[in-house]
């Protein structure tokens, strides 16, 4: 009797709680069926009679794939792009770094053997003090001695941070090597004869070691009778794998208005750690002056240990007007020691002239030349 009782209780407890257990009789239940009791029923079909499944049991649509697997995609490629960015960012940095040390080892190898030789592509950007004395002798067939004494005084300034420089100089020094065409040119040019000289202040804007630009302001002493005059100075370095390009443009301008713009460019490239070559372009332009004057001009030296230095050169000297023509060929061999102490010099330069006016017939000569040097570049 009693289990009949249970019974009836039972089912009017189920038929008053809807589709679902109350939580008395679903503690009893076990979970696979409570969970099958306790579940919607199916709504009906729209068309065809058959049943829906609820949202919450419906497997995910293609949409729902598709952006899923569009988002991994887009993170995929952002972090693609992140990491190539950071690659991009290395190469670079290793490709600068590379590029620094391949222009300070050309360059290196390039301002020693011009250090050795006091040229003055070194000497004109030196910011350090030094006094450079030097005496010497050009004998040539056919043509008198020719004596001639330089000096080359610079003065740093620590006071201006080092951009400020104070040169006493005489005329360059490597006049004395170009062909006699140009010598006249350019001492015309500056009234210049063997005691003039110059007294004047560099001013550097900037100098690195890819980059130089400078502006001197002084006075030239021709004929002891001052003469104001301008130069401003850019130098500017490229590396190539194994070749050095350094460009230099200069202008000269006087008070009266007149002015040279030279231009030079050298092409360097190690041959082995003990030589160098070098190809030279050297231009010049006077404003009173009809037509261009340049060389052309291949260098090689050879360090046959550091107290002795070989130069090889062969120079084209040319002119455009009135006619274009190749005014001299020289071939030189400069043996330059140091002897006794560091900063002593001497040196020996045999060489070989074809002038124009000579219908190229050879002409010997031999330069003999002795220097001190006074602090270092």
């Amino acid at each position: 009797m009693s289990k009949r009782i249970l019974f009836f209780l039972t089912l009017i407890l189920l038929g008053s709680s809807g589709p679902g257990f109350p939580p008395v009789v679903a503690r009893f239940v076990p979970i696979p069926v409570a969970a099958a009791l306790a579940a919607p029923l199916p709504s009906p079909a729209v068309e065809g009679g058959e049943s829906v499944p609820p949202e919450s049991l419906q497997a995910p649509s293609e949409e729902t794939e598709t952006e899923e697997e569009e988002e991994e995609e887009e993170e995929e490629t952002e972090g693609l792009g992140e990491q190539l960015e950071e690659i991009l960012e290395e190469s670079e940095v290793v490709i600068d770094e590379t590029h620094a040390r391949i222009s300070h080892g050309l360059l290196a190898t390039a301002e020693w053997f011009d250090s050795f030789f006091a040229d003055e592509r070194v000497v004109s950007e030196c910011q350090r003090s030094h006094l450079k004395l030097g005496l010497s002798a050009l004998i040539k067939e056919r043509e008198d001695v020719k004596y001639d004494a330089r000096l080359n005084f610079r003065l740093e300034m620590p006071v201006l941070k080092n951009r400020v420089n104070f040169l006493l100089a005489g005329d360059e020094e490597e006049n004395e090597f170009q062909p006699a065409p140009l010598q006249e040119v350019r001492q015309q040019f500056l009234d210049a004869n063997r005691e003039s000289f110059f007294a004047s202040l560099r001013y550097f804007f900037e100098s690195t070691l890819d980059r130089s630009i400078s502006l001197q302001v002084g006075i030239r002493f021709p004929r002891f009778v001052p003469t104001p005059f301008l130069e401003p100075r850019y130098r500017q370095n490229f590396a190539f794998s194994e070749w050095l390009l350094r460009f230099n443009q200069r202008v000269i301008a006087l008070v009266d208005y007149t002015m040279e713009v030279r231009t030079t460019v050298d092409l360097d490239r190690p041959i082995n750690d003990k030589m160098l070559f070098r190809h030279t372009f050297d231009g010049s332009w006077f404003s009173e002056q009809h037509g261009y004057f340049y060389d052309v001009r291949f260098t090689t030296f050879h360090r046959l240990n550091p107290r002795i230095v070989m130069e090889y050169q062969w120079n084209n000297f040319f002119r455009t007007s009135p006619n274009h023509n190749l005014e001299e060929i020289r071939l030189r061999v400069l043996y330059r020691q140091q002897f006794w102490r560091k900063w002593l010099f001497f040196e020996v330069a045999p060489q070989l002239t074809f002038p124009r006016d000579r219908d190229y017939k050879y002409t010997p000569g031999v330069l003999l030349r002795l220097e001190t040097i006074f602090g270092s570049f």
